[in-house]
């Protein structure tokens, strides 16, 4: 299985590519929303976004075998600054409809959820992806080996480890240090995010 190469163009997506179409998608799909799809639709295939629930529209929701649907929701700092309130009474609904929700919560926000990460300030798609891995990973361990999804995490967590001072869920740690013992042959990890000077905004900055 091959890394992550995905790339994030500024925040927000305003015109289709050959990963990402905007009338499915919708005008205020960011960059990271969009990348973060791409990258974890690679592992469970099955994936929709935005995802219609309960009324409401979800960033992505990605469907078990097993028939559970995992929702995941980015929350960017500036647009969900001070509405902890009403992201977990969305979460609320979309658990009472029998899904689970887990939030990608951008550093400083809150996290109003046990099941919810935080991800580094500014993390593009890839970074965010990296720190998903894991933590889906242990959370949904049960229905992730029933439908044989287990192996697939641990391989492409190690592939795509998230750099250790990403890392703020101690289970996350746990279970890159747990995965790191079953597959001690894997490939050497890439870290994220990749070296400014191989990004296309480095680029234009020159």
């Amino acid at each position: 299985m091959g890394r992550f190469n995905g790339r994030s163009i500024g925040r927000y997506q305003a015109h289709c590519s050959p990963t990402f179409c905007i009338a499915e998608s919708g005008g205020g799909t960011s960059a990271v929303e969009r990348d973060l799809f791409t990258l974890l639709r690679q592992v469970f295939s099955r994936g929709e976004q935005p995802y219609k629930v309960c009324g409401q529209s979800a960033d992505m929701g990605f469907h078990l075998e097993s028939g559970l649907t995992i929702v995941i929701e980015y929350d960017g700092a500036y647009w969900h600054a001070d509405r902890e309130d009403r992201d977990w009474r969305k979460s609320q609904m979309i658990m009472a409809a029998g899904h689970q929700v887990v939030r990608l919560r951008e550093e400083p926000l809150e996290l109003p959820h046990d099941l919810d990460l935080l991800v580094p300030k500014r993390a593009d798609g890839p970074r965010c992806a990296a720190l998903a891995l894991p933590h889906l990973a242990h959370t949904f361990y049960g229905e992730l080996a029933d439908v044989g999804l287990e192996q697939k995490f641990g391989h492409l967590t190690l592939v795509n480890k998230p750099r250790p001072d990403d890392i703020t869920c101690c289970d996350c740690r746990d279970y890159v240090e747990y995965v790191e013992h079953c597959f001690p042959h894997s490939p050497s990890p890439r870290y994220w995010p990749l070296p400014r000077d191989l990004t296309r905004r480095a680029r234009r900055r020159r």
